[in-house]
């Protein structure tokens, strides 16, 4: 199975762009655009910068042994420059290493913002590691966002335990 469109972070991610969004005022969120620290993932268009919820995004390979995360750099539309996201990502979980898949909701996220996660916990030699996962998209596709990734979910959560 493969997911087309997945988009991975972290909490930390998270809690620096939930801060972005919160401290930006009204007008900039519509006319001007957001003060973004240096490095942080954004979409430049014309006039404006917007934060990035996500640090990559890409496909999602599941298969009896495990999955892996390819990412591949965003495709911009006309007058867009996406900036600071990380292409070049991608990690491996056999499905041994697994320590936990649940959900993931950050607290007081912004309301438009607000997407139901899926934390994946992995053993990754002496340490446990963790992302966040989600299913993308943008423009009118946005709605989906939810749906979709509770249906990855569910397949996440059953391969798991399988």
């Amino acid at each position: 199975m493969i997911v087309e469109s997945v988009w991975v972070t972290t909490e930390d991610h998270l809690q620096r762009f939930s801060g972005i969004v919160g401290s930006t005022g009204l007008s900039g969120k519509m006319i001007s655009g957001f003060k973004m620290p240096d490095g942080f993932p954004q979409v430049k268009i014309p006039g404006r910068v917007i934060p990035l919820v996500y640090l990559a995004q890409g496909y999602l390979k599941i298969d009896h042994s495990g999955l892996a995360f390819t990412a591949e750099p965003p495709v911009p539309w006309p007058g867009a420059a996406f900036l600071n996201t990380a292409d070049d990502a991608g990690f491996v979980v056999q499905r041994e290493q697994i320590v936990e898949i649940k959900r993931f909701d950050l607290l007081g996220a912004p309301k438009p913002y607000s997407i139901n996660w899926i934390e994946l916990r992995y053993i990754l030699g002496e340490n446990v590691a963790e992302v966040l996962l989600c299913t993308g998209a943008r423009g009118l596709l946005m709605k989906n966002i939810n749906p979709l990734t509770d249906k990855l979910y569910g397949y996440l959560e059953v391969f798991a335990k399988e």
